[in-house]
């Protein structure tokens, strides 16, 4: 069965108010089996321009790259996995600076759990808030000058295409 039809299993605790309490074990829709269908608020400390690796702004030989997650994605999550060790790594911010030494990483967020139902224009929308994000982040002189390169997965790559 796909990951996405799988159902997640939730751990809850119930008491009777007597003072017992039950563990019980619950099965429930993921947010991938049922996209924009969740109710709950959006999380607005998620959405917008991430700096992962920032670099001095007056520097001339740096260069930018703006990762962009896809549908139902998050700026870090999306880009993060588990080791064998059991840490998390997120390849952006812990891998990337490494084989990349002068580039400033960034990563951005938006509202990407919309139905497909929903009009082209919200992901205009996605794309001018990118655009305005990346430009308010690039003030210098130096960093105005800096080639960009994006990294975008899935939905991310059609916000990228809405700016050029």
């Amino acid at each position: 069965m796909p990951f996405w039809k799988k159902k997640k299993k939730v751990l809850s605790v119930l008491s009777d108010g007597a003072g017992d309490s039950n563990l019980v074990v619950s099965e429930s829709l993921t947010s991938n089996e049922a996209p924009g269908l969740d109710d709950k608020p959006i999380d607005e400390g998620r959405l917008g321009m991430f700096i992962l690796e920032d670099k001095p702004s007056d520097a001339l030989t740096i260069i930018d790259i703006v990762a962009i997650h896809g549908l139902n994605g998050h700026y870090q999550n999306t880009w993060s996995a588990t080791a064998p060790s059991g840490e998390q790594v997120n390849w952006l911010k812990d891998l990337l600076p490494r084989q990349i030494p002068n580039a400033r990483i960034m990563s951005y967020g938006y509202n990407s759990a919309v139905q497909f139902s929903k009009s082209v224009a919200v992901t205009e929308t996605f794309a001018e808030q990118l655009l305005e994000d990346l430009i308010s982040w690039r003030n210098s002189y130096a960093e105005q000058r800096r080639p960009v390169i994006f990294i975008c997965h899935s939905l991310g790559g059609i916000v990228f295409k809405q700016v050029s």
